[in-house]
């Protein structure tokens, strides 16, 4: 315990740089949790952006196989 008493300087500058690393540790952990969430939010974009233009081929097609007009149309694609 005299020891502490003795050098209470060097206590206490541990402590601040304890706290200040505890601080910078919880800042870097937030702004991963961040980034994280910005990939996963750019993703689920993504992914709604291609299953959009899934559904809207989807419909296309179904919209011409319902259309005689659209059937003889020429797509690159016919064989006959």
């Amino acid at each position: 315990m005299t020891w502490l008493a003795g050098n209470w300087r060097i206590v206490a500058a541990l402590g601040v740089v304890a706290a200040l690393a505890l601080v910078v540790w919880r800042i870097n952990d937030m702004a991963y949790d961040r980034g994280k969430a910005s990939v996963v939010a750019d993703q689920i974009q993504t992914e709604r952006g291609l299953t959009d233009e899934a559904n809207r081929a989807d419909a296309d097609a179904r919209r011409c196989a319902a259309d005689p007009e659209c059937l003889r149309q020429n797509d690159g694609w016919r064989r006959d």
